[in-house]
């Protein structure tokens, strides 16, 4: 049998369902405009540039989703125990509920008109302002890059690992080829290991948040973004050390998929590092 669950916390739970189905109706605004940027001509100018920022926006918004829906398992369920139950004064209930839609003013049918029309005008708006942005032409990078970008991420890590906020932590890289340049500055590659799937519940909880951290991290300028990646990447040296911000414990329970884990949250955004359990950070 479920523990009772105060006001207070059903009334938290609610609001997560609610923020949870915003996050939906987004994602579906999001995908529609995403289709309609695939069925335009390929050959505009600017159609690589709508495609990428579309399937980026799809991409986070799905990573979001991914972590509210796994923080609200343990409400859904003590829900469906509740609804077995059905212990729910139903008279009292549609009494409110009567109460409620007698006490909202129908609309007239000028407001519904009015609101129409107002709707249309916002969408031709809309339609013109996406016209004028998708003529838009980004100007054209260089064909070569210059002789010192073809070693940027080798610098800026070795500076990075020579700073004085790394004393403490002992940390080693291989890249299997060194850093080469190619059309738009320089790359490098990570061993195949570092992107297999780890056997590890709290290094799979971790690449949910690192999803959504990256996608906002790499958005800042070259050199701040790579550096801020590094930081945040650090900021887990202690992972079962470092209690959360939140409720100043080392382990909590996340789910029944993921039983009890340490604060698997580094924030990134205001502050690099900060550690959070998963359900305290959306708290």
């Amino acid at each position: 049998m479920a523990a009772p669950k105060s006001q207070q916390e059903i009334e938290q739970a609610i609001s997560h369902i609610d923020h949870t189905l915003t996050t939906v109706c987004e994602i579906r605004s999001s995908l529609r405009q995403f289709v309609k940027t695939v069925e335009t001509n390929p050959q505009q100018p600017s159609y690589i540039h709508q495609f990428s920022d579309g399937l980026n926006k799809v991409k986070r918004e799905l990573n979001r989703l991914t972590g509210e829906t796994d923080s609200l398992k343990g409400v859904l369920e003590y829900a469906h125990v509740l609804a077995q139950q059905n212990n729910f004064d139903w008279p009292a209930i549609k009494e409110v509920m009567e109460n409620e839609q007698g006490a909202v003013p129908a609309a007239s049918s000028s407001d519904k008109k009015s609101e129409r029309e107002i709707g249309h005008q916002i969408k031709s708006k809309v339609d013109d302002m996406l016209s004028e942005l998708s003529s838009v032409v980004l100007p054209k990078q260089p064909s070569a890059p210059a002789a010192a970008d073809t070693m940027f991420i080798t610098n800026v890590l070795d500076q990075w690992l020579a700073s004085d906020k790394l004393k403490a932590i002992h940390i080693q890289h291989n890249f299997p080829e060194p850093e080469h340049a190619i059309l738009h500055g320089s790359t490098c590659s990570l061993e195949k290991s570092y992107w297999q799937e780890s056997g590890y519940k709290v290094l799979r909880k971790m690449h949910m948040v690192a999803s959504r951290a990256l996608d906002d991290l790499t958005r800042l300028a070259a050199r701040e973004a790579l550096v801020s990646v590094l930081d945040w990447l650090a900021s887990y040296h202690r992972l079962y050390q470092t209690p959360c911000a939140r409720c100043h414990k080392i382990l909590q329970f996340d789910s029944p998929q993921f039983k009890h884990l340490p604060p698997v949250v580094r924030t990134w955004d205001q502050t690099i590092g900060t550690a959070y359990h998963l359900k305290c950070f959306q708290e």
